[in-house]
């Protein structure tokens, strides 16, 4: 049964809403600014009215299958808990890597928070308001992002480390870290362009994405 629940998990992790919610707006986004399928990218082309439901239902796929699935799906019992964590991180490499999509898809960044919020609700509050504060400052998602998810990594080894609320917590310390990697990894093109002073800040106007096709996409989500 575990590994039907990741299944499940890398299914509905690696729905495209991003994709799906252009052509419901009669776009291709994957042809426009970053050519993107995440929640920044369809903010930029599409506007506020579609970015939002993006990013709301990309964090769904990845809270839905650690809050509500695990517990149909996993019998209980010892490691149950881990492999709801597990099952996270799955959502997360589906929505980064689709099937569906030749495995060309987002930057993980939204559905790693729904895993986030699911598994470690108080240290995916203190990163939220980390990346709202760093958004709101510099303008860069994909620096918010990076910093917001590690400092979940931090908070939660914190807790971990003073046993917090009673519980071993090593395995979703182990979750944070690997959340983390991936959102790093996705964004490997990201931080050059911040080194270089050259990375799109939010807000700044799409452009068709044959303009930027000698880039990675520079969008987080």
């Amino acid at each position: 049964m575990q590994y039907i629940y990741l299944l499940i998990c890398y299914v509905l992790g690696s729905i495209p809403v991003g994709l799906l919610v252009g052509y419901a707006a009669g776009v291709d986004v994957r042809e426009h600014g970053s050519g993107n399928i995440g929640f920044t990218n369809v903010l930029r082309v599409c506007g506020k009215s579609w970015g939002i439901p993006v990013l709301i239902l990309d964090m769904a796929k990845g809270f839905a299958p650690v809050f509500f699935l695990s517990g149909v799906l996993l019998e209980g019992g010892e490691y149950s808990a881990l492999w709801a964590a597990i099952g996270g991180v799955v959502a997360v490499l589906g929505h980064n890597f689709p099937v569906w999509l030749k495995f060309k898809g987002g930057k993980g960044v939204a559905t790693g928070a729904g895993v986030l919020a699911a598994l470690m609700p108080v240290p995916f509050v203190i990163g939220l308001g980390i990346w709202i504060a760093l958004v709101v400052a510099f303008r860069y998602v994909s620096l918010g992002s990076m910093i917001g998810a590690f400092s979940v990594f931090v908070c939660q080894s914190i807790m971990t480390r003073d046993d917090f609320l009673g519980r071993d917590n090593i395995p979703s310390t182990i979750i944070a870290f690997s959340i983390w990697a991936l959102v790093m990894i996705s964004h490997r093109s990201n931080i050059k362009r911040l080194l270089a002073g050259e990375e799109n800040k939010i807000g700044a106007k799409a452009k068709n994405a044959a303009e930027t096709t000698t880039q990675e996409s520079s969008e987080s989500a």
